[in-house]
């Protein structure tokens, strides 16, 4: 757990946890920047690094995305250092992992907000016609470099016994990447069949009846942030009506905007990633200053359908920016009408 401090700490604003994408880090470009745009606004910023990710050894188990139990370690952690003020902010694979971990915790999360950047809520739909563009373009240099950190790292030798290092070199996509990895090396019987490894890792199961009740169990304030054109995790994977009718998630679809991107100008260094992390830290903000709260009361943040995906929100060029202070307005008006109906 890395663990940044502002210059001059607020001991009234959220303690900012941040997982990280696929084969990542907290030395990653866009965590730096999420940490010095919390930092501006006087909060702790804190990166969980993936088991066996940045080159660290450990003993038995490597990471996988239906893995909640760390995440939970860290908030706790977080809490009992800094008090009850923790939010959760995912990116790609971490917002998998974030999502994930609301719906599993329930009114146990230990949050004040969840947020959820480029992430499936039902990872298997990935798997289906939709997601072959993806597969074609985007996953052979994806798996690759997950070859190079899983075989080529100090925990390569763990791989042996349960795994075929042979079928893991012929792997060209993440699908079969986890198939021959993931699956043997943590006992799960395939990635889509219930009980597999996207079932378990994902917040709407397998976007069946088990999986929406699965989804309904998140009680922590939660913002699901995807882009409609981003071309490795279909937008479809948001499920966006099963979003609506749980009552805690908030789903913003902007037209434009990739994948864990959003560039504001011709020059995306310009801004950065000053797009989607301003809208999770606003959303975080707004869901801290309501707080305490209570869901089944009626009381306090609860988001409804009332800010589900609005023409007015988009990230294309020829409609501007999104305000990012619409998002505390809608957050805090939602905040006020109770759970939905």
């Amino acid at each position: 757990l890395d663990v940044s401090l502002p210059e001059r700490p607020r001991d009234d604003a959220p303690v900012i946890l941040v997982l990280h994408g696929l084969n990542g880090g907290s030395d990653e470009p866009y965590v730096r920047d999420l940490a010095q745009a919390a930092h501006e606004r006087g909060s702790v910023c804190a990166c969980l690094v993936a088991r066996g990710l940045m080159a660290t050894p450990v003993r038995a188990s490597l990471f996988h995305g239906g893995r909640t139990s760390d995440v939970g370690a860290a908030v706790a952690l977080l809490k009992a250092c800094f008090g009850d003020r923790v939010a959760l902010i995912g990116i790609s694979m971490g917002g998998i992992v974030a999502a994930n971990y609301a719906a599993r915790s329930g009114i146990h999360s230990n949050l004040v907000a969840c947020c959820a950047v480029s992430a499936t809520l039902c990872s298997e739909i990935v798997l289906k016609p939709i997601g072959d563009r993806a597969r074609r373009l985007w996953h052979p240099p994806l798996t690759l470099e997950l070859k190079k950190t899983f075989l080529g790292g100090p925990n390569a030798p763990l791989l042996d016994e349960k795994c075929s290092i042979d079928e893991l070199m012929a792997t060209h996509t993440i699908s079969a990447f986890d198939t021959a990895l993931v699956c043997p090396f943590n006992g799960y019987e395939a990635i889509d069949c219930e009980g597999g490894y996207y079932d378990d890792m994902s917040a709407a199961g397998r976007g069946d009846a088990e999986g929406f009740r699965r989804l309904s169990n998140v009680h922590t304030p939660t913002f699901i942030l995807h882009a409609r054109d981003d071309p490795i995790v279909p937008f479809a994977s948001c499920l966006p009506e099963a979003c609506q009718k749980a009552g805690h998630v908030v789903l913003l679809a902007t037209e434009s905007g990739g994948h864990a991107g959003w560039p504001r100008s011709r020059r995306p260094t310009d801004h950065r990633w000053g797009f989607m992390h301003g809208l999770c830290l606003d959303f975080v903000a707004a869901a801290f200053d309501t707080k305490p709260f209570k869901v089944d009361s009626g009381e306090g943040p609860v988001f409804d359908a009332d800010f589900q995906i609005r023409p007015a929100y988009r990230a294309a060029s020829n409609r501007g920016p999104l305000h990012q202070g619409a998002v505390r307005r809608a957050a805090a008006k939602a905040a006020a009408r109770g759970p939905s109906s």
